[in-house]
């Protein structure tokens, strides 16, 4: 990771790597939702390779993408919570083998119409 930029190594010290960030006590909220093991490793010089050139500034990208991760794991929590759920969630816990492995890509870039 030392070949990032220094606002980037440190958005992943504070943003993500910190028990204390949000996207961790939201990660860990999903995980006692369903009962089974998540994780959640991006892989931050591929990101970067890929999305740096649309953060000018780089304070910018760890949090933007730990918030993203965060409203997914909400949701999932939200969607695994409710009753009306039920049949889905327990369709997920048969497909994920005890484990939720969530990735974090990027995408193709949105066409302008």
């Amino acid at each position: 990771m030392s070949k990032l930029p220094i606002k980037i190594q440190i958005g992943v010290r504070d943003s993500w790597d910190n028990d204390d960030a949000p996207v961790q006590k939201a990660i860990s909220n999903l995980k006692e939702t369903v009962g089974i093991r998540v994780t959640v490793n991006p892989e931050w010089p591929l990101l970067h390779t890929e999305l740096g050139s649309f953060y000018a500034d780089k304070a910018t990208f760890v949090p933007s993408i730990a918030a993203s991760v965060e409203a997914c794991c909400s949701a999932l929590s939200t969607l695994a919570d409710d009753e009306a759920n039920a049949e889905w969630a327990d369709t997920l816990l048969e497909r994920t083998e005890s484990h939720i492995r969530i990735f974090v890509e990027p995408g193709p870039p949105n066409k302008k119409a």
